[in-house]
């Protein structure tokens, strides 16, 4: 089975991004056609249901769930009944993906052993998941070389920081010498992307569909001004454990006032599946399912180089 890790700082939006990412997966399960289903146990099952049941309801989860983020995991694979465990020659791949926080990863550094089982399954992971909080980007990256203690930079160093320990502990793997790590950003928070940003020096607003190139270069151009060290980590090669191009996808909730003046989380019906569901952007979520069921076929031999 094939790892993969979430990431993310406390405050970031993990949380709801997590119950989106369940959204996506009961509409990605309802269609008739092969594909991914998720399976975890019963507690992980548990803790994203009633992340999407407060969605549902119109509220955000509470940031006190997050403390509980580092024992969530769960498994994508192919469906039984699909082309996979039926009619395959070989058990298909799975990608197991395993939440935790930044800090636990980062404050690993240095240390000559892990001897945690589950954080050493965790920075065996090829495929990484860094959450970026689009609220928090700053608008003039000045700032950053101005203010010795600005917030993005602790964010920008952890965030290396577990890039670099995932590549080194790779690294020293006989396994894993020749392994590629996949990474993927997502910008949480995109409704909150600060104007200056959509139309200002990163290139304009984030573009879409996903596989643009002028989206790339937006990331890549925010990687650079705004997050060197990430963007040092990601770039410097020459270890033998390579780092793929980053991939970048967007998650963001539609949001309304109550006649309180709440601040609550806006449904919509899906017409296609029947229900209903949070507003929130599932050709984004749709396609970062497709991408990590295309890499759970790619990152199964840790020698393999890809495709």
């Amino acid at each position: 089975m094939s790892q993969a890790i979430i990431i993310s700082d406390r405050g970031s939006g993990v949380t709801t991004f997590l119950g989106l990412l369940y959204a996506a997966l009961v509409r990605w399960g309802s269609r008739p056609e092969e594909g991914f289903r998720v399976h975890a146990s019963p507690g992980s099952i548990r803790a994203l249901k009633d992340i999407y049941a407060c969605l549902m309801e119109g509220h955000f989860p509470s940031e006190a769930v997050e403390y509980r983020r580092t024992d969530l995991s769960f498994v994508l694979g192919y469906s039984s009944l699909g082309r996979g465990w039926l009619s395959a020659p070989h058990r298909p791949s799975e990608l197991a993906l395993h939440v935790t926080s930044l800090e636990s990863i980062a404050e690993l550094q240095g240390q000559g052993f892990v001897w945690d089982q589950g954080l050493r399954e965790r920075l065996a992971s090829q495929v990484v998941v860094l959450l970026v909080d689009a609220s928090r980007i700053p608008v003039d990256p000045a700032a950053l070389t101005e203010r010795s203690f600005h917030p993005w930079r602790k964010f920008d160093a952890m965030a290396g920081s577990a890039l670099a320990l995932l590549e080194t502990y790779q690294r020293t793997d006989r396994l894993r010498r020749r392994a590629r790590i996949h990474p993927i950003v997502v910008l949480t928070k995109l409704d909150l992307l600060p104007s200056e940003l959509r139309v200002g020096t990163l290139g304009g607003i984030v573009p879409s569909p996903i596989a643009t190139a002028a989206r790339a270069a937006w990331g890549e151009d925010l990687l650079a001004s705004r997050l060197p060290q990430t963007w040092g980590v990601l770039t410097e090669g020459g270890h033998g454990v390579q780092f793929e191009r980053p991939l970048w996808f967007t998650s963001w909730v539609g949001v309304e006032s109550s006649s309180e003046g709440e601040r609550r989380v806006r449904r919509r019906q899906t017409a296609a599946v029947g229900g209903w569901e949070p507003e929130y952007p599932y050709n984004e979520f749709e396609s970062l399912l497709a991408h990590l069921q295309k890499l759970s076929d790619r990152v199964g031999d840790p020698v393999a180089s890809p495709a």
